[in-house]
């Protein structure tokens, strides 16, 4: 008689894989609201929901995908049914011909490049500037430090220095370095 009851009441395969989706779907929700307490309540329901399914059929529960859903059907022989998605879906509509009309022509590679009077004369730009802050007051010496300005921020310069190591300089002697106005 309990047997009875009990078979009675517990759900069927279909409700029991229904369930099972519901509390998936929950536990989904608990995890992306953070909230742990609440999820490891929803996790213990569903674990027992996926027992329960194979204690009843004999087989672990998975959610049947479409392509394996295809796929059976396919083997099976069977028309797909009105639940599953056309297995033949629509094709993207295709796009209009573009009117090549409206593009210039290619050019000639051996046609000659355009004179330098067709481009725009040089202007000094306002976005990129460079600002000095100190110069060297030593003899001889060209070192400065600057800020350079560009539209990405503001750059700190440290000493430029024109700079000749010895081992460059070998063939000069002193007289000629002294002659060219360098420092050594």
């Amino acid at each position: 008689m309990a047997e009875e009851e009990a078979a009675s009441t517990s759900p069927g395969k279909d409700e029991l894989r229904r369930l099972i989706v519901a509390a998936g779907e929950e536990l989904r929700a608990a995890r992306a609201g953070g909230d742990s307490g609440a999820g490891a309540d929803v996790l213990a329901r569903l674990l027992d929901l996926k027992q329960r399914y194979e204690a009843l059929t004999g087989e672990e529960f998975r959610t049947k995908s479409v392509k394996r859903s295809r796929k059976e059907a396919a083997a099976s022989g069977a028309a797909p049914s009105a639940a599953q998605p056309n297995p033949n879906p629509p094709k993207r509509a295709k796009q209009a011909k573009v009117d090549l009309g409206r593009f210039t022509p290619a050019a000639d590679p051996m046609q000659l490049p355009p004179p330098a009077s067709s481009f725009p004369p040089w202007a000094p730009r306002d976005f990129f500037r460079f600002e000095v802050l100190h110069t060297s007051r030593k003899p001889g010496s060209r070192a400065r430090v600057g800020r350079i300005h560009t539209p990405h921020g503001v750059i700190e310069t440290p000493c430029f220095v024109p700079v000749g190591t010895n081992g460059a300089l070998k063939a000069v002697d002193e007289a000629q370095g002294r002659e060219a106005g360098t420092q050594l």
